[in-house]
């Protein structure tokens, strides 16, 4: 069965059976991501034992061991996926710490 197939065939179905695949789907989903981030968190443990990973308050320092762009999109998929995986991580316990960002969230939306 190809994509198309399937896509026609959930068109035939009742609401509450749509509903369902949504759930299921986004339990999926949940779940191959928490994997993701668990592989990336054996990476970055794996890179701490070894060594790999450097940590400074300085700014410069940090920026200076982040490739360009080009650089980054020459390199194989898996380097690349490895390097953003890794950036990640290090921004997400960046806003972790830094809770400012949420306040800014809490607004009023306004719709033009």
């Amino acid at each position: 069965m190809i994509f198309t197939d399937v896509v026609e065939a959930i068109k035939g179905f009742s609401i509450e059976e749509k509903l369902q695949i949504q759930l299921l789907l986004q339990q999926y989903l949940r779940e191959e991501r928490c994997e993701e981030i668990y592989q990336n968190l054996q990476n970055a443990k794996r890179e701490e034992e070894n060594g790999e990973l450097t940590f400074s308050e300085n700014i410069d320092e940090l920026k200076q061991q982040f490739i360009s762009r080009r650089e980054l999109i020459k390199l194989p998929i898996e380097e690349r996926k490895k390097i953003l995986a890794s950036q990640s991580d290090l921004m997400l316990e960046h806003y972790q710490q830094d809770t400012e960002w949420q306040e800014l969230q809490m607004g009023d939306l306004i719709d033009y």
